[in-house]
This record gives C-alpha cells, sequence and structure tokens, in this order.
C-alpha cells in the first residue's frame, strides 16, 4: 500500500504479486534491460552461474517486494555523511535497492519526477548506469512532457 502524504511519499513492490515463482535469487539487469516481464519466462533470462542470474527485463521471484522506497519532505534517522566522504556531495544519504523488480520502474519514475522539481538541491545516484533510467524517462516525458534531459548525478 502506497504511503502518499504531504509528509513522505513511500511505497514497495507487492508480497504477494502473483507472478509465478521462480528460483532466481540475486539478479543484475544485462546491458540492454529494459521493460517488465510479469510472466517469469525463462527465455528473459540468462544464466550466469548459481549465484547471480543476468535479466533482460525487470521481473521478480513470485515476490516483487524488495527494499521500500522512502521520500520524506523532512529527513528523519538517515546517516550523516562522515568529514572524508567526497562520492556524496549533499549531508545526507538515501538509497533504495529494487533487485531490477518490477516497482524499479516506478522508483525510477519518482525520482525523475523529484529531480525535475527540486533540480539541484537532490544528486540522484544509482548503481546501475543511465539505460536503466531510460523507461521512467520514457514515462515522463510521455506524459509529463520532461524528464528527456534526465542524467543521474553521479554513477557507482
Amino acid at each position: 500500500v502506497p504511503d502518499l502524504t504531504i509528509e513522505k511519499i513511500g511505497f514497495n513492490g507487492k508480497i504477494k504479486c502473483g507472478h509465478p515463482s521462480n528460483n532466481i535469487k540475486l539478479v543484475w539487469p544485462t546491458k540492454n534491460a529494459t521493460g517488465i516481464d510479469t510472466k517469469n519466462e525463462l527465455d528473459n533470462k540468462i544464466i550466469n552461474n548459481h549465484l547471480i542470474t543476468a535479466i533482460n527485463t525487470r521481473t521478480c521471484n513470485g515476490c516483487c517486494m524488495h527494499e521500500p522506497f522512502i521520500f520524506e519532505k523532512v529527513i528523519h534517522n538517515v546517516s550523516k555523511k562522515s568529514k572524508n566522504d567526497m562520492l556524496r556531495p549533499f549531508p545526507y544519504f538515501r538509497s533504495c535497492k529494487t533487485a531490477f523488480k518490477p516497482y524499479d520502474l516506478v522508483v525510477t519514475t519518482a525520482l525523475i519526477i523529484i529531480k525535475h522539481h527540486l533540480m539541484n538541491n537532490i544528486h540522484i545516484t544509482s548503481d546501475g548506469d543511465d539505460s536503466k533510467w531510460k523507461d521512467g524517462i520514457m514515462i515522463t516525458t510521455h506524459f509529463l512532457g520532461y524528464g528527456d534531459k534526465f542524467t543521474l548525478d553521479h554513477k557507482f
């Protein structure tokens, strides 16, 4: 259930999403991964080894939930960066790992919208490259008329 109030935006994927279960434990999107696979078809996955599965589309293992996305108006209970941490230009840091599950598309779209409105008052970073954001960029550009100029502030 989304938590949308004047104080915060919060959501996650569904615990019981109805998608078929599979044996995927740890995933990493391929270079050209896009879209959402709601059927968990094996031809959309490339098995690299027994630990990591490379996937071509956002997919889940029968549970679309991973880490919750939380964006608060006022920052609470967040770690402050150390004086030696030059990777983060702002004094606070938050993250949300989505494991490239279907709600990743909603997270990236929300962050593009937030960046559009807050501009340089927020920095958006990602473990993935710019290509993993193209679906969110397409959605915001098509439906909201902006987003086509979005780029990540820093890549890890």
